[in-house]
C-alpha cells in the first residue's frame, strides 16, 4: 500500500465524503508532504509545480525564509488576536 493510499484511507475514516473528493483509484487528491518556492513534493517523493498557490504563497513562495522567520517571531509574541477580551487588574 502506498503512503498516499494509507493517508487517504485514514482521511476517509474521519472526514465526511462530501468534503474532499477522493478518486477511487487513489490518484487524487495529491497528498503534499513539503513545499519550497513554487515546488511541492507529495508523500511518494514526486515533485510538482504549484500552479494553485494563493494568498501569501503567490507572492512569497512556499517556506520563504524571511516569511518563516517573521512568522516565528510573531508566534513567539502573539499567536491569535481576534475575539472578546476584558481588562484585568
Amino acid at each position: 500500500m502506498t503512503r498516499t493510499r494509507a493517508i487517504l484511507d485514514l482521511l476517509g475514516a474521519y472526514e465526511s465524503r462530501n468534503v474532499t473528493f477522493r478518486d477511487p483509484d487513489g490518484t487524487w487528491p495529491i497528498v503534499w508532504e513539503r513545499a519550497r518556492g513554487c515546488r511541492v513534493w507529495d508523500v511518494e517523493g514526486r515533485c510538482y509545480l504549484d500552479l494553485t498557490a494563493a494568498f501569501g504563497v503567490a507572492a512569497a513562495g512556499h517556506a520563504a525564509p524571511r516569511v518563516v522567520r517573521a512568522g516565528q517571531r510573531q508566534m513567539g509574541r502573539l499567536l491569535h488576536a481576534m475575539g472578546m477580551c476584558t481588562r484585568i487588574r
